[in-house]
């Protein structure tokens, strides 16, 4: 009998516990596939690459995996793409370009949304497959 109510009580929660998960991660379309957005301990966006697609979306500029040294944390901006066709790559994207940022990065973020595309990260090399990319202001991914 206890066994039952335990087993009721846990389906009852069931729920809860996919919405908590679905909160802590989205889903994106880009043109080079759908990536998990994940949040840090911080609370900020995060989405790891592979190697071989981030040297992909950033070839011929200095950023390639092979230039970035493993757990350095480099602060650049990105222009991320929108979803309409013919602006800079089909759906949400990472290839509309990659630039230097000052170093004095605001400390308050800026929404990133469909007005304004330039956004602020971190980029950190894990090991010689992955790239992490930590998004310091808040993006809309909903609105882009």
């Amino acid at each position: 009998m206890v066994k039952k109510y335990i087993f009721l009580c846990f389906l009852d929660l069931l729920p809860f516990f996919i919405a908590a998960q679905s909160d802590l991660q989205t889903s994106i379309s880009t043109d080079d596939g759908v990536f998990t957005i994940s949040q840090t301990a911080q609370g900020k966006d995060m989405i790891l690459f592979s190697a071989a697609l981030w040297d992909d979306m950033v070839k011929g500029t200095k950023y390639v995996s092979t230039n970035l040294a493993s757990s350095i944390t480099v602060k650049v901006y990105v222009e991320i793409a929108n979803k309409k066709q013919l602006h800079c790559k089909a759906g949400a994207g990472f290839r509309c370009g990659i630039f230097d940022c000052n170093n004095k990065l605001n400390n308050n973020p800026g929404i990133i949304d469909r007005t304004n595309r330039l956004c602020s990260v971190m980029l950190q090399k894990q090991d010689d497959f992955t790239i992490k990319m930590i998004f310091l202001d808040k993006v809309d991914w909903q609105n882009l």
